[in-house]
Formats: structure tokens, C-alpha cells, sequence
């Protein structure tokens, strides 16, 4: 375990000399320091670190190495630093049919000393969640058809205005048959003192046979 751990840390401090070394020269012997950068390289290479390293280590790496001749790249001093855009696979489709999206864009390292490029893509922004993808998505055909909208409103807003006639009427029937109840009472009360003024009835007229 304590090799393995000393070995390691062997390692990272040739890595560093070399690396360290290799940007000291660079202004006096660019050659020199292309040749201490292109050992740097093969040791990570050979001790498999390349492959331990993150994807962000590694393009960091290969921005500041020439993996061709291992010229330190500097931009403006010993590469060219671009930026190009790449057809992504679904270039095949019409140009009617193609999206934005569809267009990857790279940055470009050209390194004065070998002309190789190192080509490393910019990242896309992240994609919105599904769940939010799909309420934008209802929010658009929402926008995109207001007749509809204005329908579920007339039909909220009818709801209402159906229910305070229904509430009208029943009340309007139950008004109605109060007053026909009076006015039946009222007859009622006007043939019984008519009968009382005469003083007969149908027992009267019977009687008098």
C-alpha cells in the first residue's frame, strides 16, 4: 500500500518537473520545450493516467499540450486559438427540416510548431426537465388558442349566471303561489259573508219544501 502510494507521488512529481520545466524553457527554446512537453505527454500515457483523468482534466490537458509535438500551446503565442461550427449527425436531413440545435460549435486549437489541431466542443446548456418541458409546452397551445380559452371562460362564467336564473324562478313560483293562496282565501272569506247577509242556506230552502 505504502508503494503504491509512494510510486504515485513519484510520479506527480515528475509529471510537475516536467511540466514546470517545459514552461521555463518556452520563451528561450520553444524546441526544448516541445521536446520536455511531448515526455510529459507519454508519461501520462504510459502509466494510464489518461485514462484516470476526468473528461474536464483531460481538455484542460490537451489546451495547454500539443498532443502531436508537445509544444506548449499559448494562444496568440504558439497556436491559434478559432472557433468553427460542425454539422452534427443529422446533417443528412433537408435544410428545411434541420434545427438550430442540429449545428454543434467548437473551439479550435492550431498549434504554430506542427499545424495540429486539437478540437474540443462547446457545451451545450443543460435540457429543461420533462415535467417542465411539458407545462411549457400546454402553456403554448393554451396561448396558441384563444378561442378555446375564451369558451372555458364563457362556460365558467355561465355556470353562474344558470344557477342565479333557476334561484329567480323558484322564487318567482313560490311568490306566485303565495298570492294565489291569498286570493283563493280571499273569495273563500267574500262567498261566506254573502251567505251570512242572507241568512239562508241550502238547509233553509229544504226546509221551507
Amino acid at each position: 500500500m505504502s508503494t503504491n502510494t509512494s510510486d504515485r507521488q513519484a510520479l506527480q512529481s515528475r509529471l510537475q518537473y516536467l511540466k514546470d520545466a517545459a514552461h521555463l524553457l518556452h520563451a528561450q527554446s520553444p524546441t526544448a520545450a516541445a521536446v520536455l512537453g511531448a515526455q510529459y505527454d507519454k508519461l501520462l500515457v504510459d502509466r494510464n493516467l489518461d485514462l484516470e483523468a476526468s473528461q474536464k482534466e483531460w481538455d484542460s490537458h490537451r489546451r495547454d499540450i500539443c498532443g502531436a509535438c508537445g509544444n506548449l500551446l499559448i494562444p496568440g503565442r504558439s497556436c491559434q486559438v478559432s472557433q468553427e461550427s460542425h454539422s452534427s449527425k443529422s446533417s443528412k436531413a433537408p435544410k428545411s427540416k434541420r434545427r438550430t440545435g442540429d449545428v454543434e460549435k467548437a473551439m479550435v486549437y492550431t498549434c504554430s510548431r506542427c499545424d495540429a489541431k486539437t478540437v474540443q466542443p462547446l457545451q451545450r446548456p443543460p435540457k429543461l426537465l420533462g415535467r417542465q418541458a411539458g407545462i411549457s409546452k400546454s402553456q403554448n397551445q393554451t396561448n396558441s388558442n384563444p378561442r378555446a380559452t375564451a369558451i372555458s371562460s364563457d362556460d365558467t362564467s355561465t355556470a353562474p349566471k344558470s344557477a342565479n336564473a333557476s334561484s329567480k324562478k323558484r322564487a318567482k313560483a313560490r311568490k306566485q303561489g303565495g298570492l294565489q293562496a291569498l286570493l283563493d282565501k280571499s273569495k273563500s272569506d267574500t262567498s261566506k259573508s254573502r251567505q251570512g247577509e242572507f241568512g239562508l242556506d241550502l238547509m233553509d230552502f229544504m226546509k221551507g219544501t
